[in-house]
């Protein structure tokens, strides 16, 4: 952002267009399939999110929800304002250069929201891991962990982590790469100019941006190892007398977490791929942009599924009679 704002000249150097966009015909940069999937997903998981975050709302004193809540609302914002623009843009095929100055300022901030996004669901994962680390360990006597988890987020300690993100994402919007989609690939890009000049001497590539996200799936990766972990150790502490239901609940929080971080991992290395400024095929690119709508929209799609305060009260919300259940009883209560 601040190269538009602070340094015009070496922003007309890498964002001018001199070349004619009609060089690529319309026909070529017009794809429905994209457009519709990208509007419908997005559509569909917008719907989702709304009664989400207003029961979410209700619960905002814990921690948990208050994490929640800043993803879940951060993720419509993604979908409303970044995947289903790209969709219609599919539908249109407008290029940057149709309108560079648009393109630009929203490439920076999609930029900063994605980092803002993705560093929040660490933190939340993160406070997923402690909490059923802390549940673990207090049935074993072993409060080392337990500590570690009151160290990180007690009492407002978790607002430390959400400024850091802030800070990061806002330095992102101004000083990072922007966004740029392309309908002719079909896929967010680093070189605006995709597919009419390429970026031969990698002025668009950040070497930061690559490292990022390298660090960002070794993160992704060892919260999947941590979370199986923690669930066989939960599973052996639970095995002397533990319910059905108590084992049903686990294997959800296990299934949950399997599916969000692997989403998380794979939308990185997409984004990976993307940063590198890679030429991959565009059934990978749809795929690709499948998997990013699901890694934004699939939270909100999993705490009404699978988090029984959030569905239940969702489910009140909208007028919809539920079958009362009974409360099992486990070793300690657990955020959701």
């Amino acid at each position: 952002m601040e190269l538009l704002i602070f340094r015009y000249t070496e922003y007309e150097k890498l964002y001018n267009c001199s070349y004619d966009i009609n060089s690529i015909p319309v026909e070529q940069r017009i794809h429905h399939a994209d457009g519709f999937m990208m509007i419908g997903l997005s559509a569909l998981f917008v719907a989702i999110y709304i009664p989400t975050l207003i029961v979410m709302w209700k619960y905002i004193s814990k921690i948990a929800y208050q994490l929640m809540f800043i993803i879940g609302f951060v993720d419509a914002i993604m979908l409303i304002f970044s995947m289903i623009p790209c969709g219609i843009i599919s539908l249109t095929g407008v290029v940057f250069c149709s309108y560079p100055k648009s393109f630009y300022t929203t490439g920076c901030l999609i930029a900063g929201l994605w980092v803002f996004s993705t560093e929040m669901s660490v933190v939340l994962t993160l406070y997923r891991c402690l909490e059923l680390a802390k549940l673990v360990t207090t049935a074993s006597s072993n409060r080392s962990t337990a500590l570690a988890a009151d160290w990180f987020f007690k009492e407002k300690r978790f607002l430390i982590w959400i400024s850091i993100s802030s800070l990061h994402s806002i330095l992102t919007t101004l000083f990072g790469t922007p966004l740029v989609y392309s309908p002719i690939f079909g896929t967010y890009a680093p070189n605006p100019h995709a597919g009419y000049i390429e970026d031969i001497d990698q002025r668009f590539n950040s070497q930061h941006s690559k490292l990022y996200t390298i660090a960002l799936l070794s993160v992704g990766i060892g919260f999947f190892v941590a979370f199986v972990y923690l669930m066989i150790s939960l599973r052996k502490v639970n095995s002397n007398g533990a319910s059905p239901q108590v084992l049903a609940a686990e294997k959800k929080s296990l299934v949950q977490a399997v599916i969000i971080t692997s989403c998380f991992a794979i939308n990185i290395i997409y984004w990976n791929v993307v940063f590198s400024g890679t030429t991959v095929p565009r059934i990978a690119t749809f795929i690709g942009m499948i998997i990013s709508i699901c890694a934004h929209g699939l939270p909100g799609l999993l705490y009404v599924c699978m988090n029984k305060t959030v569905s239940d009260s969702v489910l009140k919300l909208l007028r919809i009679k539920t079958k009362s259940t009974t409360t099992v009883p486990i070793l300690k209560k657990l955020d959701p």
